[in-house]
């Protein structure tokens, strides 16, 4: 018998139904769409990691043109010390939390420390200055290199299956 959706088996996986009723004609024909892409996906794992690449930048793309820092990134990036601070040493790093502030002063501060954020903050702040395409063009390529990283590792350390893998990824 065929494999279908969620690994169940028979001719057809049977759509999912509440309290024994029947799926509608538009319903029904979704559920068999999402089956035959599971199975495409299962046979083709690498094609749906991709596929999940391009809804992806789809999704983001009108960020990738936007011009200007939204909400918070005028604290976290345009007034942050170390990512726009001309002397920004390692020291100094790893003493301030992500919004830029003192981590151990008399200060307030929220103690959130990302440090690999912060980081790829200032590496952006030093190829693009504060031009906000570039930050978004960045922080969207590294979404999809880590979806592709986490949607591979599904598939070979936890042997997810294709669809699932891609999913994982998204």
């Amino acid at each position: 018998p065929a494999e279908g959706a969620g690994g169940m088996r028979g001719a057809e996986a049977a759509a999912p139904t509440a309290k024994g009723q029947e799926l509608g004609p538009a319903a029904e024909a979704v559920w068999q769409g999402l089956i035959a892409a599971s199975r495409w996906a299962n046979r083709a794992p690498w094609q749906a990691l991709l596929l999940v690449q391009v809804l992806v930048l789809a999704s983001y793309a009108p960020a990738l043109v936007y011009q200007g820092m939204l909400m918070d990134d005028a604290v976290a990036i345009e007034r942050n010390p170390n990512v726009v601070g001309e002397k920004a040493s390692l020291a100094e790093f790893l003493r301030r939390d992500f919004w830029g502030l003192p981590m151990h002063g008399s200060g307030w501060t929220n103690k959130s420390f990302r440090p690999l954020t912060t980081l790829t903050y200032r590496w952006n702040y030093l190829l693009h200055g504060l031009q906000s395409s570039g930050f978004h063009i960045t922080n969207v390529l590294l979404h999809c290199s880590t979806s592709m990283l986490v949607g591979r590792t599904a598939e070979l350390v936890l042997g997810l299956p294709g669809a699932w893998a891609a999913v994982a990824g998204a």
